[in-house]
């Protein structure tokens, strides 16, 4: 065989490695808009200033924090004020939270002296999942994701809010959330 050819099916391989690992990463997934009832959801969290790729060892530092308090949790809800084309990195703003599952929820008291706590109440959302496979998940999700929110609601003629994801581990997925107003 020819090196031409050794070369070519090479590159091919390659391609076609990159194309597989690509696909797996959710590249070619479509997202797909609904309406649902979502929370209540109550968090502790930390507010944060900077760009939102910085966010991680926020919600890492809120995560051991109520680890060491005793509390069990797998899920992390982000809150982003701000968009990002609009807004000047170094002033987005956002909530970077844990949310405490219900049979913790007796906790809340105790953790409010020490921690900020939130709440998010239950409401009609637009909603778009996005499969979580690893820490590049959390990049391409708002990437494909907030176009699908953004779009949805300008043909419902749904007033834009605060948009937030929450992250549920088990399942292996970031939801997208957006309450819905009309």
């Amino acid at each position: 065989m020819s090196k031409i050819k050794i070369i070519i099916i090479i590159l091919i391989i390659l391609l076609i490695g990159i194309a597989g690992f690509l696909s797996y990463m959710g590249i070619f997934y479509t997202p797909v808009p609904s309406e649902k009832m979502t929370g209540p959801y109550t968090f502790v969290y930390e507010e944060f200033i900077g760009d939102y790729k910085k966010t991680g060892p926020v919600f890492d530092k809120v995560y051991k924090s109520l680890q060491d308090e005793g509390i069990k949790t797998t899920r992390a809800l982000g809150i982003y004020f701000d968009n990002p084309a609009e807004t000047p990195e170094d002033k987005l703003r956002s909530h970077c939270g844990i949310i405490i599952e219900e049979n913790d929820l007796n906790k809340v008291p105790k953790l409010k002296s020490k921690y900020k706590v939130g709440h998010i109440g239950q409401h009609d959302s637009v909603v778009v999942e996005f499969p979580i496979k690893n820490s590049l998940s959390y990049m391409i999700g708002p990437m494909k994701c907030y176009p699908v929110i953004v779009k949805h609601a300008k043909e419902k003629g749904y007033k834009m809010t605060t948009a937030f994801e929450l992250y549920d581990q088990p399942a292996e997925r970031i939801l997208y959330i957006m309450k819905i107003i009309k």
